[in-house]
């Protein structure tokens, strides 16, 4: 049970950074993004629109995103975890 529940807070661990590192990573690039001033051509239209990619803005969807991100990283940690850890021993090792 203590290895099982080390490898589980491991994938935690690694969902939590991953999605928070994603987090910055699209809140950076949008801004960067915005302050570029790219314009876009939209189907059927003879105006150029300005390209704005709002993220900042967003919270429920960033939370939830987030929130999904950790849990499917916990249970992907968790899944082989609870089956390597009824294996004997013995078995285990010459799978190595």
């Amino acid at each position: 049970r203590g290895v099982q529940r080390m490898f589980v807070i491991e994938g935690l661990i690694l969902g939590v950074a991953g999605a928070l590192a994603g987090v910055v990573f699209a809140i950076v690039t949008s801004g960067l993004i915005n302050r570029m001033g790219l314009t876009w051509l939209p189907p059927g239209s003879g105006e150029r629109l300005p390209l704005l990619l709002r993220v900042w803005g967003e919270t429920p969807t960033i939370v939830g995103t987030t929130l999904g991100l950790m849990l499917i990283a916990t249970f992907s940690a968790w899944w082989p975890a609870r089956r390597a850890s009824r294996l004997v021993i013995v078995d285990a090792l010459r799978h190595v």
